[in-house]
């Protein structure tokens, strides 16, 4: 029984605390636009993706053209 002298007034801070936090939060503006945050979740990725595509279509267009620079050049007209 002794212990309820210790638990009701620790749980009774640790409502305050949750509550506090909870006012924080609103107070600095965390629940203005909920549904923003996972649109721009979701365009970051495509415009990311949209990135590593181009990269992607870069290096192959570099690598063949330094394949095509490494390859040996023959002039038909000329023969061995």
């Amino acid at each position: 029984m002794d212990i309820l002298f210790v638990l009701v007034p620790l749980s009774v801070l640790m409502a305050l605390c949750v509550l506090g936090g909870l006012w924080w939060a609103v107070y600095r503006g965390q629940f203005e636009d909920i549904e923003e945050e996972g649109r721009r979740i979701f365009e970051e990725d495509w415009e990311i993706r949209q990135d590593q595509e181009i990269r992607q279509d870069q290096e192959i267009k570099q690598d063949q053209e330094i394949k095509q620079d490494q390859s040996p050049r023959t002039n038909p007209s000329i023969e061995i």
